[in-house]
């Protein structure tokens, strides 16, 4: 991204659970932040499902394809499965999720008026939602529902820019 967030994010990477869909995305100040998030992935969905992730899909960038990523992959027993370069259609999850994630933000921001300094917030946004949708890969179902079990629910959602207040309680 060109403007930073406002916790200084330059950059954002995702994470997806093959068979359910269900994605995290990460904000980067620095691509060589990818290694420390996905260690913070692969505890949060191991320590969840209590299966070991067997391998991780990836382009060639150096974000991933360097040696303290290599060494950590080898150490954890996770496979790695390079597309080949210049060929974004063999990392074709990835590249979608992506894509949708920055139009979805880009329609959102453009219907809130929102600042370009929000975009990381924007984005978690648009996979918070994309979740909790159904999809036709998945035949209809929401990754929320596949990964934890249950419906999601969308009570608590609001249109972006919608007015709100802060309420402080006197002492």
């Amino acid at each position: 991204m060109r403007t930073k967030s406002l916790g200084g994010a330059s950059y954002f990477v995702t994470f997806t659970d093959e068979k359910s869909r269900y994605s995290r995305v990460y904000f980067l100040k620095h691509k060589n932040e990818a290694l420390e998030n996905f260690k913070i992935f692969k505890n949060e969905v191991e320590t969840f499902t209590g299966k070991k992730i067997k391998y991780l899909q990836s382009d060639n960038g150096t974000e991933y394809v360097n040696g303290s990523f290599n060494k950590f992959l080898l150490d954890s027993g996770i496979q790695r499965r390079l597309s080949a370069p210049f060929t974004p259609q063999q990392n074709g999850l990835a590249e979608r999720l992506n894509r949708t994630l920055l139009d979805k933000a880009r329609c959102l921001m453009a219907e809130g008026n929102l600042p370009p300094a929000l975009w990381a917030e924007v984005i978690h946004t648009a996979n918070y939602l994309k979740n909790r949708s159904p999809s036709r890969s998945i035949n209809g179902e929401t990754p929320f529902k596949i990964w934890l079990g249950r419906n999601p629910s969308g009570r608590h959602l609001h249109i972006v820019g919608s007015k709100s207040f802060v309420l402080k309680k006197k002492p």
